[in-house]
This record gives structure tokens, sequence and C-alpha cells, in this order.
């Protein structure tokens, strides 16, 4: 005796299976590598969507701005501590 829960994972389990009884998995989107691999829609579309090509410059710029302030603040600091000592 199977509840109407189990039954109705099953015919979804089903539905999603191929003919040959072969689920579609998707295996980066699966890792977690979303925003790494090119994400289609059955199939069509091919490549980064915009939101994501949005997210990855966002990024991109927040990282290049903090090595840049990281890089000046450690400049001052040693032209300073170089002045103090010598």
């Amino acid at each position: 005796m199977s509840t109407n829960k189990q039954t109705i994972t099953r015919r979804l389990w089903l539905s999603n299976a191929k003919p040959n009884n072969q689920r579609t998995t998707n295996i980066p989107r699966m890792l977690g590598f979303a925003l790494l691999s090119p994400t289609y829609s059955n199939n069509r579309q091919r490549g980064f969507t915009l939101i994501e090509l949005v997210v990855a410059i966002v990024l991109l710029g927040i990282i290049g701005s903090m090595v840049i302030v990281t890089d000046h603040i450690n400049s001052r600091y040693l032209l300073s501590a170089y002045r103090l000592n010598f």
C-alpha cells in the first residue's frame, strides 16, 4: 500500500524520465556552478543570461576596487614606514 504522496512523487519521477529510463541531469547545476556554466532552457538558449552577466561584471568591479584600495593603503603605509625607519 503506497500513500498518495508516494504515487505523486513516483508519477513525477516517471514524467521526468527519458524513454530509455535515464533522467536528464544537469551536472554543473547539480554541483552548484550555476553561474560558471552556461544556462539553457529546453536546449534553445545557449550562453549566459543577462542577469548572470550583470552579476559577474558587478562582482568583478567590487573585487577590482577592493584590490585598488588595499594596494593604495599598503603603498602609503609602506612609504611612511620606510621614511620613519631610514
